[in-house]
């Protein structure tokens, strides 16, 4: 009877304080996206998200995709937590460059409730420009065009820096598009340092179980535990 009631408790315990998970996430550090992509499933955290899912994609038909991007988490404050893609400044120079990366942003502890597109270090001749446009997929996988009715963010060297906020959730699936193109003629040039998006955290709310499940399941085993008493005959000694 005793270990009847013992497994009772440790049952109701587990229910009332679910344990965390056991697998670790390591913390992301400065790299190339083709490092971030061979991340997964788990991803790397920067302060108190994770980012993971990473994916790079071929641009628009007639772009040409970058040779080289390199990724560097920025942990700005215990709220603002972000990524720099950072790209070779040459290779703009007489093509049009573009590809769309893709990742996916959570935390266990805050919610989401921001984000930011900035352009920096950019250098335009003629009719060539700049462009960043960042889509999101709140609560799932990023989609290229954005999900939830979202709006984006769309940003160039002429308005290098956007920013939205959004229902807080605790994850957001993110497109961030960056394309050089150096114009109609071809001849101009273009180029860029970085392109970063930056979240904002917000505090979440603790989840609590519900009691109704945790007490009926407690109950049952009550009604099992005395059923079974009164089924068991008493042995007497004469």
């Amino acid at each position: 009877m005793n270990k009847i009631f013992a497994s009772l408790i440790v049952l109701l315990s587990g229910l009332c304080f679910p344990g965390t998970s056991s697998a670790s996430v390591v913390p992301c550090s400065a790299s190339d996206l083709v490092t971030y992509v061979a991340l997964d499933p788990a991803g790397c955290s920067i302060g108190g998200a994770v980012f993971s899912h990473f994916a790079m994609l071929n641009g628009p038909t007639g772009s040409l995709p970058f040779s080289t991007v390199t990724v560097t988490p920025m942990n700005v404050s215990a709220t603002v937590v972000g990524i720099d893609f950072g790209f070779d400044p040459s290779t703009s120079n007489g093509h049009f460059y573009d590809n769309v990366i893709q990742y996916q942003v959570s935390s266990p502890v805050f919610a989401l409730s921001g984000v930011g597109l900035a352009l920096t270090g950019f250098d335009v001749s003629g009719s060539a420009s700049v462009t960043g446009i960042t889509d999101l997929c709140l609560g799932g996988a990023a989609v290229i065009g954005g999900c939830n009715g979202q709006p984006s963010l769309v940003v160039t060297d002429a308005f290098p820096s956007d920013a939205l906020t959004f229902l807080a959730n605790a994850t957001v699936g993110v497109a961030t598009d960056i394309g050089f193109d150096s114009g109609p003629e071809g001849t101009d040039s273009s180029s860029l340092r970085t392109a970063s998006n930056r979240f904002t955290l917000a505090a979440a709310p603790s989840v609590v179980p519900e009691p109704a499940p945790v007490l009926l399941l407690a109950g049952g085993l009550i009604a099992w535990i005395a059923a079974r008493r009164r089924r068991t005959p008493s042995i007497r000694l004469s």
